[in-house]
């Protein structure tokens, strides 16, 4: 893979942590690194994680054999309106976000019919958001959930099927909508069961004692529980 380029655009905890561990194969892939704020990419090049930073966003992509958005959701459709003109013919795009229905709606509309987009998320929780917290492990064992646009042939999506267990986790194909309904589960329900604990607790007569002897998993479980819904 020497002469196979990645380019990973946002390179905070998941973006630098795919970079270490891309680079601790055998025969390590091309990495570049770009960020809108150019010194977090330097600090991934410092890391060992990516070969290059480069601030600027076509200069990244247009080399890339695949590239991979680890970006916030309202960051990806301006992205790929940014680099569609410019990728490789054949160029395979991924993405590290929750949302998957309007990315793929988005990679459809506007790429181009060179390109192949298929949909990721890997199901991990860093410690941090900043590459400082990034580790080459943070993927191991960890289910990555893989939604392929229709358009995507077999082998764009053998190759992000690949680079996923290469980082060590595990591929879960499915369907962009049932991915969104059961993310919405998983992030949402923890917070709507914290918030009818808090509203049973607090309609008691002893709600300032057990606030006061409240710990850990209690925050944990009522964290946002207590503002406005």
């Amino acid at each position: 893979m020497s002469e196979f380029t990645i380019t990973i655009v946002g390179t905070g905890v998941i973006g630098t942590s795919l970079g270490l561990a891309l680079k601790q194969q055998a025969d390590p892939p091309r990495l570049i690194g770009h960020d809108k704020d150019l010194t977090i990419a330097q600090q991934g090049v410092k890391l060992g994680a990516f070969d290059k930073a480069e601030w600027n966003l076509v200069n990244a992509c247009e080399p890339a054999d695949l590239i991979v958005l680890a970006l916030p959701l309202n960051g990806v459709r301006p992205t790929l309106e940014a680099i569609a003109p410019y990728l490789k013919p054949g160029a395979v795009i991924t993405d590290t976000g929750l949302s998957k229905q309007a990315v793929l709606n988005w990679a459809t509309q506007i790429l181009p019919d060179t390109a192949h987009f298929v949909g990721g998320n890997p199901l991990v929780h860093p410690t941090g958001s900043g590459p400082q917290h990034a580790t080459a492990t943070l993927f191991q064992d960890k289910q990555y959930c893989l939604t392929p646009a229709a358009n995507a042939n077999e082998e764009a999506v053998q190759l992000v099927a690949g680079l996923v267990s290469l980082v060590g986790a595990v591929p879960y194909f499915l369907d962009a909508a049932e991915h969104d309904s059961l993310i919405v589960s998983v992030e949402q329900l923890p917070a709507l069961l914290g918030v009818a604990l808090v509203r049973a607790l607090s309609a008691g007569g002893s709600w300032r004692e057990i606030r006061k002897l409240a710990g850990g998993r209690f925050e944990q479980t009522t964290t946002g529980a207590e503002g406005d819904p």
